[in-house]
């Protein structure tokens, strides 16, 4: 039985399933990474270093957006059927956008301009890890 010999209800399954495979895995990798920031900032809090804080904060955020950014390539890379740099890029920056403008009360357009190139840049880190894990996958898996 071949793709053409395939009724309509096949057909419709196939789609469908094709579609809430891009949309569901592509949220799993949002939501890692939300995940992983989450955990992150909880143990920066607890931490509690005091003056510390000021100048390793940079270096060590940098460090946990990458990898949260690489946690959601790996969830995007490892089970999106189709495209898993863009799904991934799009899930990972819509929610970083989302957060940044939560926290952008109060400030001016600047911030956001910075924020969403960091968006921008940790999403596509995030799209790099994902195709770099796809490609990893058996050629069957890619199809």
């Amino acid at each position: 039985m071949g793709a053409n010999e395939l009724s309509t209800l096949d057909r419709t399954t196939l789609r469908v399933w094709r579609v809430t495979n891009l949309l569901g895995w592509g949220a799993a990798a949002a939501i890692t990474f939300i995940l992983v920031m989450a955990g992150f900032i909880v143990l920066w809090q607890a931490a509690d270093v005091g003056e510390v804080r000021g100048w390793i904060g940079i270096p060590l955020l940098i460090v946990q957006l990458g990898i949260a950014a690489a946690a959601a390539g790996l969830v995007g890379g490892g089970h999106l059927y189709r495209a898993p740099g863009i799904v991934t890029f799009v899930g990972v920056w819509l929610v970083s956008m989302f957060f940044l403008l939560a926290g952008m009360v109060g400030n001016d357009i600047s911030f956001l301009l910075i924020g969403g190139a960091i968006a921008s840049a940790v999403a596509g880190a995030a799209a790099l890890v994902a195709r770099w894990r796809w490609r990893r996958r058996p050629r069957a898996l890619r199809a």
